[in-house]
Formats: C-alpha cells, sequence, structure tokens
C-alpha cells in the first residue's frame, strides 16, 4: 500500500475517484464492496439488514466509538442524541462553525507563512472545542489559555 503517509492516502482514495458506482477491495482476506456514489450508500446505509457494522470496524478497532458501535448500543445513544442534531439546532449553530472555521483558516495561514509542516491536530482540536461551548453554551466562553489547558487535560 506504500509506506509514505501521503500516498498511503492518495492510493484509499484513488478508487472512490475512479469509479462512480461499485467496486471491490480486499482488505486482507476480506472482500469489501464500496460506492462513493451517496445514493447507493444512503440506501445501503438504511437498509435493514445493513445495521450491524462490518468486519473493518473491528479490524481497525473502531468498534467503540459512538458511530461505530455495534447496532443495540448505537441505537440507545443515538436516540438520546438525535434531538441536539435536529435541523433547527445545526441550523443556529452555522454561525458559530462558520467563525470557528474563520479562525482556524487565519490560524493556517499564519502558520504555513512560517512553516512548510504544520501540524493539524492541535489546531483542529482548539477548533472543535471552540464550536463545542460556542453551541452549547451560547457563546466563545473559554479563554485561549483554558482552551490549551482543556486540551492537555483531555490529551492526557
Amino acid at each position: 500500500m506504500e509506506k509514505s503517509p501521503v500516498k498511503l492516502f492518495q492510493n484509499v482514495v484513488q478508487p472512490f475517484t475512479q469509479f462512480d458506482r461499485w467496486f471491490k477491495v480486499w482488505l486482507g482476506p476480506q472482500l469489501i464492496l464500496c460506492t462513493s456514489h451517496p445514493v447507493l450508500a444512503e440506501s445501503v446505509l438504511s437498509h435493514s439488514k445493513c445495521l450491524e457494522k462490518p468486519f473493518f470496524y473491528s479490524f481497525v478497532q473502531l468498534e467503540h466509538g459512538i458511530l461505530t458501535r455495534k447496532y443495540q448500543n448505537w441505537k440507545r445513544y443515538r436516540k438520546a442524541l438525535s434531538p441536539a442534531f435536529s435541523t433547527s439546532k445545526v441550523s443556529n449553530a452555522l454561525p458559530s462553525f462558520v467563525a470557528c472555521a474563520r479562525d482556524l483558516i487565519a490560524k493556517l495561514e499564519l502558520l504555513v507563512e512560517k512553516s512548510s509542516t504544520v501540524s493539524l491536530a492541535p489546531l483542529l482540536s482548539e477548533c472543535m472545542l471552540n464550536m463545542i461551548f460556542s453551541t452549547t453554551l451560547g457563546s466563545n466562553v473559554v479563554e485561549q489559555h483554558e482552551a490549551k489547558n482543556i486540551l492537555t487535560n483531555l490529551d492526557r
């Protein structure tokens, strides 16, 4: 698959850009049917026979995330979280998302001027934290140094 992370990413993305409907990929001994077509993906993901997560989730050890849990656990969490993601609440949060994205872009532009290599993880974590606080508490109530402390503690 290649050792360079850039080449690995290109190899993974390539079939999704090359094929517009179905294509097959071998992941070790497991044959996986894939699509990048949104209508096909929606029909598969919403089909009652496709509620259990596939082999791939356990293969890459993603089975404990909120979106990747087994169906019975996922259903319980989704039911509890659904009201928070209603269309009106997401629409109301868009200005906060846009403001956070603009701040992130401004920081990235400054960093790129200074260096050709930028670590995205801390910047994205800070952006995410700002989005969470601004949408749940109504404004950006966390100071810059407090955000860094929170992120440091979360990382530990």
